[in-house]
């Protein structure tokens, strides 16, 4: 400029200083051409003009610059003096109407930020069309606060509407300037702003951005001041609710016991009044040893920095009461002590105590053990005191066994069974009780039979079975009583067997024979008869009772050797079981008109004569019942021999007969379907009868590694 106006001005003698309004005029005039000099008059006249002009304009222009500054200083001033005295509320109405008086703006405002993720604000005072309005909560979002809060600050001289389209409520209320400032903490994390809006364009934005900037400090400083006010308030409010909740005493005492404060959501529950007790030492009110007590746990407090306890009783009005203090160091010389009526709770846990007592009596005085499995953690949780009188082990011991009780105890012979029973309990429902027999290794190595019982205890949410409660019967003498019944009815059919021979024999050998003699004399005497002098009518009746009684005689002859080989055939056992079948499946046939088919397999050699003899038993009653409830008019008799079992089959194509005959024993052998299964169960063997409207299929099995008496694998009894 100053180059410019030099060259301008230069011939005139005229030069600007740059930055002064001051104008130096030199009073000789050197003309820069040969013009005339009234034309260079007037141009000089025209050029001192302007510059009077140009320089009274710069003079005003500073001095107005110094008065604005001046006056917003002064403003600024004047401000924060009326409002130095204010706080809360009432700082933030007072500085948003000064902020709109001074600014000469339409609103100001102060807000502060809420929400998780800061989004939205409330005002804390609005001041518009000279009038305090009511706070309210708005999102910042496509706003120009949202712009304050993620810059700092922002103003917007004019044009406001067509720099945020979004911000409908602009356009409503015809806002045409905005200026706002963020408030923050000292971290630097936004905590609200201060704005101001126009309907027409900001007139002065530098004092209005150094206003704002000249409150945002204190106003931070508020904000923070009404947030720990606010959270303050609060704490007062829930220690108040939970002193309000709490059944408790509290007290403060001092160093020597002196009751300081108290609180009691009764006073009745207080030995005196609150206003008897302030003041006064604890040795005063409570009993000598209950003080003492106290007492030490205050400096037991003191010297471990800890929380101390001490419980006693004390004698009411109305009642005994046991209580609990717990008494915590609370500042140099004070301590807090909070009483617990705990005379209920007591009373609960010592009823409690005697009723475990009582139980723990009752399942340990049980003859069995009792146990409550956890299924996930796959543990015993509880054991009476059974399963060391039973099995030999501590209760420690099982426990420590975890999910190897199983493997490490039960018969390997009995864990598939034992395993399919622990299968099924997770499926049953409440209730439902599952049972098993299975057998245990005793501490001392022997194998101990058991009964199992065993249903749900607990569920999970899911409904799973989470626990089970069940006992284990120690049933060894019970099956060592069954084994010595099984041998003694296994003892009583050999006798009944033996008696049956000896019979036989008898019958055989001694009354056949007299019957035979009988019958030799009878024809002794049809021969003599012929030397006899008696009347044709005589000897025609001797001849009658000579041929009936040689008739009664063959009968009962062939009646005394049926009988004698069905109860015992002599062919069993000089020529086996298979050749005995043969003879007595033909007998059959001929008396009951059934025709039975007999098959029997090439590899059937001889067998124990006993188990020959039951199964030759077997194949009688099972053909007597053919014959007396099938009404089918042939039978299949099966024998076979597979590689660890005799199979016996008998098979008819009637009607059937129902199970309440399957027990019924009729007829002259004596023998039913319940003793068939005795005879057979004695070597190990089973008996299964399926009879429908078809026909019935009789299957016996008798193994050939097994004895008479059975063993109990593994071990002895």
């Amino acid at each position: 400029m100053f180059s410019v106006l030099h060259f301008i001005f230069a011939p005139c003698g005229v030069f600007l200083c740059p930055g002064s309004p001051a104008v130096i005029v030199f009073n000789s005039f050197f003309p820069a051409s040969g013009i005339a000099e009234g034309r260079n008059a007037s141009l000089h006249a025209l050029v001192l003009g302007t510059l009077a002009l140009l320089s009274l304009f710069l003079v005003s222009r500073r001095i107005r610059q110094k008065r604005a500054h001046s006056s917003l200083e002064e403003r600024l001033r004047t401000t924060a003096e009326v409002m130095a005295a204010t706080t809360g509320e009432a700082y933030f109405r007072s500085l948003a109407q000064h902020l709109s008086v001074e600014l000469g703006v339409d609103c100001a405002f102060v807000a502060e930020l809420i929400g998780d993720r800061r989004e939205r604000i409330r005002t804390l005072a609005t001041y518009a069309n000279g009038q305090f309005v009511d706070n309210i909560e708005k999102d910042i979002a496509n706003t120009p606060c949202e712009k304050v809060v993620a810059t700092g600050e922002h103003t917007c001289r004019r044009n406001i509407q067509s720099l945020f389209p979004k911000a409908e409520v602009y356009r409503q209320l015809g806002i045409e300037s905005y200026s706002g400032i963020a408030l923050k903490d000292p971290e630097g994390k936004p905590l609200g702003l201060i704005g101001v809006l126009s309907r027409s364009p900001l007139n002065d934005v530098r004092a209005t951005e150094a206003m704002l900037q000249y409150f945002a400090s204190r106003s931070s400083a508020e904000i923070m001041r009404r947030h720990a006010e606010d959270a303050l308030r609060e704490s007062e409010a829930k220690n108040k609710a939970i002193l309000r909740a709490l059944p408790d005493l509290m007290f403060i005492m001092d160093r020597d016991g002196t009751y300081l404060d108290c609180y009691a959501k009764n006073p009745r529950d207080l030995l005196v009044p609150r206003e008897q007790l302030l003041g006064k030492n604890m040795r005063e009110l409570l009993p000598p040893e209950v003080s003492a007590a106290v007492a030490e746990k205050l400096q037991e407090a003191v010297s471990t920095g800890e929380p101390a306890t001490v419980e006693y009783s004390l004698v009411l009005p109305d009642r005994t009461g046991i209580f609990e203090a717990r008494i915590v160091l609370c500042g140099e010389n004070k301590y807090l002590s909070i009483i617990r009526d705990v005379t209920e709770a007591r009373r609960t846990t010592l009823e409690l105590k005697k009723t475990h007592q009582f139980i723990e009596r009752i399942t340990d005085t049980l003859p069995s053990i009792l146990f409550i499995y956890d299924r996930i953690e796959r543990c015993h949780v509880y054991l009476n005191q059974g399963v060391t009188a039973i099995l030999g082990y501590s209760e420690a011991e099982i426990r420590e066994m975890r999910g190897g009780v199983v493997p490490r105890l039960v018969h390997p012979h009995d864990r598939h069974r034992v395993d399919a029973h622990s299968s099924r309990l997770g499926s049953i429902s409440d209730g439902q009780v599952l049972r098993v027999v299975y057998r245990m290794r005793h501490k001392d190595g022997k194998w101990r039979w058991f009964h199992g019982s065993e249903t749900v205890f607990a569920r999970g949410e899911d409904g799973q079975v989470t626990q089970t409660i069940g006992t284990a019967t120690d049933v060894t003498e019970h099956q060592r009583t069954q084994e010595e019944l099984q041998l003694l009815s296994s003892r009583l059919l050999s006798l009944q067997d033996e008696e049956r021979r000896k019979l036989a024999a008898e019958l055989h050998e001694v009354t056949a024979q007299n019957v035979f003699a009988v019958t030799l004399n009878l024809k002794v005497l049809r021969e003599l008869k012929g030397h006899s002098q008696s009347s044709g009518e005589s000897r025609s009746r001797f001849d009658a009772l000579l041929t009936e009684c040689e008739s009664l005689c063959q009968k009962s002859l062939r009646e005394i050797r049926e009988s004698s080989y069905s109860l015992h055939p002599p062919a069993l056992h000089h020529l086996g079981l298979v050749s005995t079948l043969r003879w007595y499946v033909d007998g059959f046939a001929k008396r009951s008109g059934i025709q039975v088919r007999l098959v029997v397999a090439e590899n059937i050699d001889r067998l124990p004569l006993e188990m020959e003899t039951d199964l030759f038993r077997v194949v009688q009653e099972g053909l007597a019942n053919v014959a007396r409830h099938s009404g089918s008019g042939t039978a299949v008799l099966r024998l076979e021999r597979h590689s660890d079992e005799i199979v016996l089959q008998i098979k008819d194509s009637g009607h059937g007969f129902p199970a309440s005959e399957f027990g019924r024993s009729e007829g002259w052998t004596g023998l039913g379907i319940p003793e068939m299964r005795q005879r057979l169960r004695q070597f190990g063997g089973s008996l299964e009868i399926n009879s429908t409207s078809e026909g019935t299929l009789l299957v016996a099995r008798v193994p050939l590694d097994v004895t008479r008496a059975v063993e109990v694998p593994g071990g002895s009894f």
